[in-house]
């Protein structure tokens, strides 16, 4: 059931391994499956608990009444590059500018985190995803990271 907009939105700070972003990348990877049957989530672009912690990362939870809706992080790819992965947004909370909200804190976070270029791929599975980095002014690049799920790359430069 989605929830009214209105609702206000929080973000903040959240461990990667922490049971609640866990419930979330449990839900975002079944999804993978159920779009690519042959993901696994040890495979493509993987992620540790570690590449998300200060001083070269940051990992954002988005929650509506205490409950979980989205998630994402920012790492290190180099001194000023920096990657977002996992930006997720649960089912039944789409819709309602959720993934805009989280992609500005990330891009926020890697600004002052040093980053001055921010990378991401992704499968390409939720077009409203691809609709979304565009409009933020991401680019298309070639592969940066041989992500072997990812079929678009995008890099921006704020």
């Amino acid at each position: 059931m989605n929830r009214a907009v209105t609702e206000p939105l929080s973000i903040r700070e959240a461990p990667f391994d922490s049971p609640e972003v866990q419930r979330l990348i449990t839900v975002m990877n079944a999804q993978r499956r159920a779009r690519m049957p042959e993901f696994t989530p040890s495979g493509g672009s993987t992620v540790d608990a570690c590449d998300f912690l200060p001083p070269h990362g940051v990992f954002l939870i988005a929650t509506r009444e205490e409950e979980p809706a989205g998630c994402g992080g920012v790492r290190r790819l180099g001194p000023e590059v920096g990657e977002i992965k996992r930006l997720f947004v649960s089912p039944p909370a789409r819709g309602q500018g959720i993934a805009t909200e989280l992609l500005h804190a990330l891009e926020d976070r890697a600004i002052s985190l040093g980053y001055t270029t921010i990378r991401l791929d992704t499968d390409g599975g939720v077009p409203a995803a691809l609709a979304l980095f565009r409009s933020r002014g991401y680019c298309e690049i070639a592969d940066y990271n041989g992500n072997e799920y990812a079929r678009y790359w995008f890099e921006k430069r704020p």
